[in-house]
């Protein structure tokens, strides 16, 4: 069952009562979005995950629910940036699934996210993924869905974990992320499918939204600076082998603008920024590392 209590300082609650009595409901997960709350949770069923939706948090109205095909734990968040709200579903060694929703009820498909993790758990083979946390703020928000930090309950097979949760000495906690873009003072690795390898966790470093790099090859690149108000408005490092094209794409930036590429310290390129705000500029490396800076003339 679901307990309702509040409180003005998170120590002392009052108001205690019982919610959602005439239906079995776990481990909800509550969001409010323009003064409606939702909850989702393990409900009606088993293996279900309802959807319930309350103008006070109090009287709640169960819109519809979702058949799983096996019991997994609930999670969910709303991003205000793009107005949508994510659900996911975790199940152990069944991984992790997500579904995306604009009006926090109808959810698109579930998509399986993640299945093993390996992090910190190089002696398990299989890792399971269950229990995830994500913090939010008081409403259940995220400021970007770009860039999600996740706590979750590793566990490994099936086998493992009957009977071993009962006595919690077979889960680790783990601490994981999915990011996208370049970090401020995060080595990256563009792949030629432009994706990032991270050598770094970027947890709690400022994300260069604006700001893209691609090349054919593996290119180490390192971030130093964005948008700074004096100076260039990008600076950092590039490292990667001789003949590779590298390109440095801008976007919201104003359109018609001037901008200029510099490759140790000689300029290399200039381009003028699109009606789209977009801009791309472009170098051949030497080889090496070498310092590179783009300037918003």
């Amino acid at each position: 069952r679901v307990i309702h209590a509040e409180s003005e300082d998170g120590v002392e609650w009052t108001n205690h009562q019982m919610v959602l009595e005439d239906t079995p409901c776990k481990d909800p997960a509550v969001l409010y979005v323009d003064g409606t709350y939702y909850l989702y949770a393990i409900s009606p069923g088993n293996t279900d995950i309802g959807v319930y939706t309350s103008p006070d948090g109090l009287d709640w109205t169960q819109e519809r629910h979702y058949p799983m095909g096996a019991h997994r734990h609930v999670k969910a968040y709303y991003v205000p940036e793009t107005e949508q709200f994510w659900l996911y579903g975790t199940a152990g060694g069944q991984g992790v699934s997500r579904a995306v929703s604009d009006d926090g009820i109808n959810f698109g498909p579930f998509k399986q996210t993640w299945i093993h993790s390996k992090a910190g758990l190089d002696d398990w083979e299989e890792a399971g993924v269950t229990y995830f946390s994500f913090p939010r703020n008081g409403h259940g928000h995220i400021p970007h869905d770009d860039n999600v930090v996740a706590y979750y309950q590793a566990r490994n097979t099936y086998a493992n974990n009957i009977p071993g949760w009962l006595y919690h000495g077979g889960e680790r906690v783990v601490m994981a992320g999915w990011f996208s873009g370049l970090h401020v003072g995060v080595p990256a690795w563009v792949q030629p499918d432009g994706s990032l390898e991270y050598e770094l966790f970027p947890y709690e470093t400022p994300p260069a939204r604006g700001i893209a790099v691609h090349a054919p090859r593996p290119t180490r690149v390192v971030l130093e600076a964005w948008e700074e108000e004096d100076g260039p408005l990008a600076q950092g490092a590039v490292d990667g082998s001789a003949n590779t094209q590298v390109q440095w794409a801008l976007t919201e930036r104003p359109g018609g603008g001037a901008y200029r590429l510099e490759i140790g310290g000689e300029t290399v390129d200039e381009q003028t920024a699109l009606p789209d705000g977009s801009v791309t500029l472009t170098a051949v490396l030497d080889g090496g590392e070498q310092n590179f800076a783009i300037h918003e003339e």
